[in-house]
């Protein structure tokens, strides 16, 4: 079941989101609360020219629940399990553009504004949502955004770092098929196909430290070991007083002004 908080004119929640509605006739602005299996991806103009191609294209090749907003529009997806996605604005994403993500129990998206729910493409329901796509996983912030990229912008070099990104955080995604995805829906003057596929066969053949790495166990030891340990004698820097290791040296304030001054 759906459950929705009253918002104000800037779009802010009036309560706590403890107090929430079933639905939101009774609202003038409204939100719509989210659950942590549920990401929705906020495209709202960062990608100029190309993000209206980039929206019909998601549309038609990975349909799902979009509700349009006064700058983009949303995506509604289920997350899925074996990758981490939090609410955060401004990141790139494995294709390349940049969006904002919305999930989590503490978080809603605006549904009804000045008493006119949204245009939607379909019911608002959070339940057999199709699952995020590869294109949209989320790569990170501070990352180049090669949307709208032409002829002299360096895309060869970005989208080379951009891919190298992409194999060390999701090392099991198809590079070549996202490489080709970008250069054909992302940049605006796209590489010819030698090129590319060139950069592509770099970024392949490099050998890129993943992200996926298992912690080592703790080392732990008990107290009768450590009191049966034969320990190595200290060594002193100086002679019974500094020995090596962490030290700190501290005096009292001005206290090498007053030995001068003495």
């Amino acid at each position: 079941m759906n459950k929705y908080i009253e918002l104000n004119a800037q779009k802010k929640a009036i309560t706590k989101f403890d107090v929430n509605y079933p639905t939101m006739d009774s609202l003038q602005n409204a939100g719509l609360l989210l659950n942590p299996d549920t990401i929705v991806v906020d495209f709202d103009g960062d990608n100029q020219a190309k993000e209206r191609s980039i929206i019909e294209y998601i549309k038609n090749t990975y349909p799902t629940l979009n509700v349009e907003t006064t700058r983009g529009i949303h995506f509604y997806y289920k997350k899925p399990k074996d990758i981490t996605v939090k609410s955060v604005s401004d990141v790139i994403t494995v294709s390349g553009f940049q969006v904002d993500y919305k999930t989590g129990n503490n978080s809603y998206v605006v549904v009804k504004q000045n008493g006119i729910e949204r245009k939607r493409n379909q019911d608002l329901n959070l339940t057999d949502l199709s699952e995020l796509p590869h294109i949209l996983y989320p790569l990170g912030k501070n990352k180049t955004n090669l949307s709208n990229m032409c002829n002299g912008d360096g895309r060869n070099d970005s989208i080379f770092s951009h891919l190298c990104n992409v194999r060390r955080k999701y090392p099991t995604l198809d590079i070549e098929k996202i490489g080709e995805f970008i250069n054909n829906n992302v940049f605006t003057d796209p590489l010819d196909y030698k090129e590319l596929h060139n950069t592509i066969n770099s970024v392949l053949s490099r050998t890129i430290e993943t992200e996926q790495k298992k912690s080592k166990p703790l080392q732990t030891i008990s107290a009768i070991e450590l009191h049966n340990k034969e320990l190595k004698p200290i060594k002193f820097i100086v002679d019974n007083m500094l020995p090596q290791g962490l030290n700190l040296i501290a005096s009292p304030p001005k206290y090498r002004q007053e030995l001068a001054n003495a």
